[in-house]
């Protein structure tokens, strides 16, 4: 059996879409894979078996910084469980020490166990955990938000100047962003920021109870938003989210993907509006440095 590992193009293309098939429904790497072999920021590595594609991983250098983010590891399904996927990591892995990086990223949901066992066993530790869940139309019934309250839209200096004297509402030292995560300091929040809108909470007493921000999508002829909600109060929670709910029923909008805060995940549940499908459903970020 002749196994190979090498460098992918765009020639490789249609194999990497067979796999992606494979594996999601609606795998997104089919739709950037054309983007990512034009971008020297990323490495593209394919494993293949007797000349055939089984698997592949990225590797995407983070410009202006040492980090850098192992992306899209895919095994077709038929080719699952044999470690071909640890053996992709690992070269993307050693790949991520001759450019240099000194903080290596990997992200997964915690329903893949498989996924999770990889990151631990080659020596990621996990740094940050949210929620997530998705909605699509017809969205659910919601309460209606209170009228006597307006989120308040900030930039990136302004929210980083809440964050410090409000640790408590986002604890962690990174932020989720769509799929990915973003670190907690100005360069973070303002790539956040170049496809997301800022917006807080305040109660009648001056004190921030609830970030959240969102960016929209379109893919494949459908548009999506993708939100993270913060909060330290229940109610204010509540009020956000009943917010949101508004809004997509008055936008064109066919699913909203949502990534929440600590708080936000143990509330959620309690408002009758998280499919069962998700119910439990975490996205974790795993850290390695090199």
């Amino acid at each position: 059996m002749t196994v190979e590992l090498r460098k992918l193009t765009i020639d490789d293309a249609d194999a990497v879409n067979r796999v992606s098939r494979t594996v999601w429904d609606e795998d997104y790497v089919p739709f950037l894979f054309e983007d990512w072999t034009k971008d020297e920021c990323w490495h593209l590595l394919g494993l293949f078996i007797e000349s055939e594609l089984i698997g592949f991983g990225a590797l995407q250098l983070m410009k202006d910084t040492s980090d850098a983010w192992v992306r899209g590891l895919r095994v077709s399904l038929k080719h699952q469980r044999r470690h071909y996927g640890s053996t992709i990591t690992k070269n993307l892995i050693e790949t991520a020490r001759r450019e240099s990086v000194k903080t290596l990223w990997y992200a997964t949901g915690s329903r893949n166990v498989a996924s999770m066992h990889l990151a631990r066993s080659l020596g990621f530790r996990e740094v940050n955990r949210v929620g997530y869940f998705q909605l699509t139309r017809p969205f659910p019934p919601h309460p209606t938000p209170s009228p006597n309250l307006r989120p308040l839209k900030v930039d990136a200096a302004r929210l980083l100047d809440v964050l410090r004297k409000n640790p408590s509402l986002v604890e962690a030292n990174t932020l989720p962003s769509a799929w990915q995560f973003e670190r907690k300091n100005i360069e973070g929040i303002q790539k956040i920021g170049e496809t997301s809108e800022f917006m807080l909470m305040i109660d009648e007493k001056g004190i921030v109870e609830s970030l959240y921000y969102f960016l929209q999508r379109e893919r494949d002829g459908r548009t999506s938003a993708i939100y993270s909600v913060f909060s330290l109060s229940r109610s204010m929670f509540v009020d956000v989210m009943a917010r949101i709910l508004d809004d997509l029923e008055l936008s064109e909008i066919e699913r909203a993907v949502f990534f929440l805060g600590p708080n936000a995940t143990e509330w959620a549940p309690a408002l009758m509006i998280v499919p069962e499908e998700y119910s439990g459903r975490e996205y974790a970020l795993h850290e390695m440095n090199l």
